[in-house]
C-alpha cells in the first residue's frame, strides 16, 4: 500500500513539473508582439526658400520673404520578436508638422512615394525601411537636419503601443 502512495505521488510530481516546463517554453517566446527597432537613420535636409510674393516656389532671391520648408525620409529595421503579427499604424515627432508611413512604387517609368495607412510586421520577422521601399516621411520640419543631428520618433503599433526611437541623421 505504501508503494502505491509513493508511486502516485511521484507521478503527480512528474506531471506537475511537465506542466511547468511546457508553460515556461511557451512563455519564453512572447505570444504578443515584441517590437525591436534597429539602425534608425534619416537623410540630412536641404532647405528650399519659398517666396510669399512670387509664384516661383523655388525662388533663390535673397531679398524675397522666405520660410524654410524641409522634409526628409527616415529608415530603420523593425523586428517583431513575438508570435503574432503587429502593425505600425502611426508615426510622430515634435520635429515635423506631419509624419507619414510611405511606400515607393513604380508607376510606368516613374517611381512614386505613396502614403500607406499601416505597415504589417510579421511574427518573428522583420520589415526593412530603406531607400526605394518602405520609409517614413517627415514633412514640414521645424529645423534643418544636418549630419550628426538626432531626433526622437514615436512609432505607434496596433498591439505593442508606442515605441520611442532615436533617429540619427547621416548620409546614405
Amino acid at each position: 500500500m505504501k508503494r502505491w502512495y509513493w508511486l502516485s505521488g511521484l507521478v503527480a510530481l512528474v506531471v506537475t513539473l511537465g506542466i511547468i516546463l511546457i508553460r515556461f517554453i511557451f512563455t519564453a517566446s512572447p505570444s504578443v508582439p515584441s517590437i525591436q527597432v534597429e539602425n534608425a537613420w534619416a537623410r540630412p535636409t536641404e532647405a528650399m526658400l519659398t517666396s510669399s510674393s512670387s509664384h516661383d516656389s523655388h525662388s533663390m532671391n535673397p531679398q524675397a520673404e522666405s520660410t524654410e520648408t524641409t522634409s526628409t525620409a527616415v529608415y530603420m529595421v523593425i523586428r517583431n520578436l513575438g508570435r503574432t503579427p503587429d502593425r505600425l499604424v502611426e508615426v510622430s515627432t515634435d520635429m515635423a508638422a506631419k509624419s507619414e508611413i510611405h511606400q515607393t512604387v513604380r508607376s510606368g517609368d516613374m517611381m512614386q512615394m505613396q502614403p500607406i495607412s499601416a505597415l504589417e510586421i510579421p511574427p518573428q520577422g522583420e520589415v526593412r525601411l530603406e531607400p526605394g521601399g518602405y520609409h517614413i516621411m517627415l514633412m514640414g520640419l521645424r529645423q534643418s537636419l544636418r549630419v550628426g543631428d538626432s531626433l526622437i520618433l514615436t512609432l505607434n503599433f496596433e498591439k505593442s503601443g508606442r515605441v520611442e526611437v532615436k533617429v540619427t541623421v547621416r548620409q546614405p
